[in-house]
């Protein structure tokens, strides 16, 4: 007999129990509304538990219906891409900021530093052949694939291997690898908390170590033919204490270990609105045919059905088809009916509209976002484009905290020990390494309906003592208002030393200390 849960008493109860006995359990606040066993509520019996329980053991079937919808179905491929085209666009590019009043550095000094870490880093990060183990990608492309497969994985793991290679500065590399290939071994140690394949410390719950396998059970290797073996890989390297993985994802329950694909609430909204849709299409095409059937008094003299045997009389039925200006004499008897499906369905906007509505409100974009429809007014336009883009901002800090920045870390303490760059006390103190570490990645500004607008705003905050000049630089262009300020200064004295020449550069009269030199 299948029992459920009653929150007000703490007991299992049968299922079949009648409402009135069930009833009885409920009792005031939550039990006589939400938590009731009213005629509504009578058949709700959902059933959670830990969030191993709920998230490890249907992880699998997630990821797979999630992977299906991306590669096979339209909206929910445009809506993973455009969260990572707006949270990474290009890649999201290093800006140092040392922390040089705790360093006791004046500001020009640390200037000096900052540029110069820079230019190490864009050394490594912006050619593949240095930063991936496999040579592929760069730091940038990096980014997008692995917000992407959070999105549409739940998780991802990201390897940091150091090995050397020819005519490349730094060894440390990055190997990305599928949440697929986490799993636990086929016989574990009863002893070690062991769950999707992360091994997670009894007393603290810290993670501890992976377990890897080499290829998938169902995967198809024609390169390669070789037996299937796990492999345990500590997070850090147990005397150096450098991070060996990197584990992305999206926390949503305590003591949570594996992470769910961001269309988990809404795959069924997806599958079932890509069916619709299909459905919808198939009849459009088929009323665009104008099918045409053939009723007969007599089936069985159908020219599908049985055919004459005289080829002569066979000739009669071989053009039973629909042609453009076609003449068809019909034997007596016969009837013409034609299937008129009502294509395309007047409602078929609005209804799609409606579901994408609510799948918009599930993944945090909004419809006109999610669309790129936008024929509301300019500030319902832009409010739209602000609820979306506080959620994309969130997803960039989310991404710089947990990758950008740990990989970042890991390669300056390389930079250190190579002697590529001094940071003086760096290998010391763990407060004075935090310092030197201390950075920003900037990526694309918000999309902007009317830059003036924006730009006039931007003044108002900065002219007011609101807001910083690097903020606001950084939210209308996306650039680094340091780079930009020095080339805004070069750019100025090179124009104004043009405007003083006797050689005017520019067509048309122009103003020099008050003279008007003419062409």
């Amino acid at each position: 007999m299948n029992h459920i849960f009653d929150g007000n008493s703490g007991l299992y109860v049968p299922n079949n129990l009648s409402k009135d006995i069930l009833s009885a359990f409920s009792g005031t606040g939550y039990g006589s509304g939400n938590a009731g066993y009213d005629n509504s509520m009578l058949d709700w019996n959902p059933l959670s538990t830990n969030a191993d329980s709920d998230i490890v053991m249907n992880h699998e079937v997630l990821r797979q219906r999630s992977r299906d919808l991306s590669m096979n179905e339209s909206l929910a491929n445009g809506a993973l891409k455009k969260i990572v085209s707006n949270v990474v666009g290009g890649g999201l590019r290093l800006n140092s900021q040392i922390n040089h009043k705790y360093l006791g550095m004046k500001r020009k000094q640390a200037e000096k530093i900052e540029a110069q870490i820079e230019f190490e880093f864009s050394l490594w990060a912006d050619r593949a052949y240095n930063c991936d183990s496999a040579g592929t990608l760069n730091f940038n492309d990096m980014q997008r694939l692995v917000l992407l497969s959070v999105l549409m994985s739940g998780d991802v793991f990201v390897f940091l291997p150091s090995f050397k290679r020819t005519n490349s500065i730094y060894d440390l590399k990055l190997k990305i690898v599928e949440s697929d290939r986490i799993q636990d071994p086929p016989v574990k140690d009863m002893t070690k908390n062991i769950l999707g394949g992360v091994e997670i410390d009894k007393k603290t719950g810290l993670p501890t170590h992976y377990h890897v396998v080499n290829q998938l059970p169902n995967a198809i290797n024609f390169a390669q033919m070789q037996p299937t073996e796990w492999q345990t890989i500590p997070i850090r390297g147990e005397k150096s204490g450098r991070l060996n993985v990197i584990h992305l994802f999206t926390v949503e329950r305590p003591e949570q270990r594996r992470g769910i694909p961001l269309l988990s609430p809404v795959i069924k909204l997806f599958k079932q609105l890509s069916r619709y849709s299909e459905a919808e299409i198939m009849a459009a095409v088929v009323s665009g045919m104008l099918s045409v059937f053939i009723e007969s008094e007599n089936p069985a003299q159908l020219p599908f059905t049985d055919w004459p045997k005289d080829p002569r009389e066979k000739i009669k039925y071989d053009n039973v088809s629909m042609t453009p200006g076609m003449i068809l004499a019909l034997k007596r008897g016969d009837k013409v009916n034609v299937a008129n499906p009502g294509r395309p369905n007047p409602n078929y906007e609005g209804f799609i509209n409606t579901i994408l509505r609510q799948i918009g409100v599930s993944l945090e974009i909004p419809f006109e976002v999610l669309l790129g429809h936008f024929q509301s007014s300019y500030s319902a336009s832009r409010a739209a484009i602000l609820a979306a883009w506080q959620v994309f901002d969130a997803r960039r800090k989310w991404l710089v905290e947990h990758f950008c920045q740990p990989v970042y870390e890991e390669w300056l303490t390389e930079a250190v020990l190579k002697g590529r760059v001094n940071l003086p006390g760096f290998l010391n103190d763990p407060a004075i390494k935090a310092a030197w570490c201390r950075a920003d990645f900037y990526g694309p500004a918000m999309p902007q309906i009317d830059p003036g607008k924006e730009v006039a705003a931007a003044k108002a905050r900065f002219d007011g003592g609101f807001s910083t000049m690097t903020y606001e630089t950084a939210q209308l262009t996306g650039q680094n208002f340091d780079e930009t300020h020095k080339i805004n200064r070069r750019e100025v004295k090179q124009l104004d030393k043009a405007r003083r020449s006797t050689k005017p550069v520019y067509k048309g009269a122009m103003e020099s200390k008050g003279k008007t030199i003419a062409e």
